[in-house]
């Protein structure tokens, strides 16, 4: 059988200042008691009873404002300790809730730059496909015009050799009909050698056509403006521009008109009527060309051919093609010809294949 487990009944204790009686209750007992006991104390002592209640009573008084006192000296001492904690704890949430705002500040304001970055980097996609379909768009066109050329140009050795070959049959049946066997012979071999040199043409990259007599009559003036203008290295140069530009012939051979550095004739197609300040004009244009695209010397092709396609289009070509292209290509310069018609509502612009028809006259660009 389980024992009863007897337990000790504690008393709830009071709050601190409840511990403490007031001054006016603790009197009071405390002269209860003094007076109950008084009574029987010794009469020999000095003093009546009243006396000695009262003296107890200020002693007991005394006691109480000692002890109240004390409690109220350690809640002020509690109180001050709460004091610094709060303060304490509000400087830690103050310091800690300050630096949680700058955290996230910092983090929005990465957000917002890594969004930045994303939409630039959505816009340069965005750019440089449409500059892979533009340059895919003048790729093709300038496809398809090499091919329109390649086929004239086959037509043309075909035309040549079909004649040959009809020019050379003839001959061959006078030379049979005279019986002239060996001149027959002869014959074949020429018909054989002649096919060979038409099917292969002037388009060949390693032939170069020599300028026209009319070209060449202007030699003395070209180089009289090339030492003028500090370009006696580019006199072919010079020469193979005014071959492809007018073959030497009318008042404005070098077709300085439009040029930037005519000033004295109306700035319209064969506006100049004196050959020779057209030559002028020709050669300080393609100077500045040359200078544009940094050409360094007569055998530098990959900058001359930006300063040619800048002397056919003008030399804002030259700028465009290095920012977009990073100098001269043949899509490039499709591509600028498709940009300036639609600009200035114009039909064609310029010779897309002007660098290739002008070096087939320069002997340098050959080597």
């Amino acid at each position: 059988m389980a024992k009863d487990i007897k337990t000790r009944h504690r008393e709830k204790s009071t709050p601190m200042l409840n511990k403490t009686m007031s001054v006016a209750e603790r009197m009071k007992q405390s002269y209860v008691r003094t007076k109950n006991s008084a009574g029987q104390e010794q009469l020999h002592e000095k003093g009546t009873p009243e006396e000695y209640a009262q003296d107890r009573i200020a002693e007991s008084a005394d006691a109480a404002i000692r002890a109240a006192t004390g409690q109220i000296k350690k809640l002020g001492v509690i109180r001050q300790k709460a004091e610094r904690t709060i303060k304490a704890t509000e400087k830690g949430t103050i310091k800690y809730v300050g630096k949680s705002v700058r955290t996230a500040e910092k983090t929005a304001r990465t957000a917002v730059k890594t969004a930045e970055n994303v939409k630039r980097a959505v816009i340069a996609s965005k750019k440089a496909a449409n500059a892979s379909r533009k340059a895919a768009a003048a790729s093709k066109k300038a496809a398809e015009q090499t091919a329109k050329a390649a086929t004239k140009t086959a037509v043309k050795a075909v035309t040549l050799t079909v004649k040959a070959l009809a020019a050379a049959t003839k001959a061959l049946f006078a030379a049979i009909a005279a019986g002239g066997w060996v001149v027959v012979l002869i014959l074949i071999i020429i018909i054989l050698f002649g096919g060979f040199l038409c099917m292969i043409d002037d388009d060949n990259s390693t032939t170069v056509t020599s300028v026209n007599k009319e070209v060449q009559a202007y030699e003395p003036v070209i180089r009289k403006y090339a030492k003028k203008y500090d370009m006696q290295e580019y006199v072919e140069l010079v020469k193979a521009v005014m071959m492809q530009e007018s073959g030497g012939q009318g008042n404005d051979p070098m077709q300085s008109s439009q040029g930037n550095f005519n000033t004295k004739y109306p700035q319209k197609p064969d506006g100049i009527t004196d050959p020779e300040y057209s030559i002028e004009c020709g050669v300080r244009e393609l100077k500045s060309c040359l200078a544009s695209a940094g050409v360094k010397s007569p055998v530098d092709m990959g900058n001359i051919k930006l300063a040619l396609q800048g002397y056919n289009y003008g030399n804002g070509y030259i700028s465009w093609a290095r920012e977009h292209y990073g100098g001269y290509t043949l899509a490039s310069a499709a591509e600028f010809s498709d940009k300036m018609m639609k600009e200035k509502g114009l039909k064609s612009y310029g010779d897309i294949q002007y660098v290739s028809h002008v070096l087939r006259y320069y002997s340098l660009g050959k080597k």
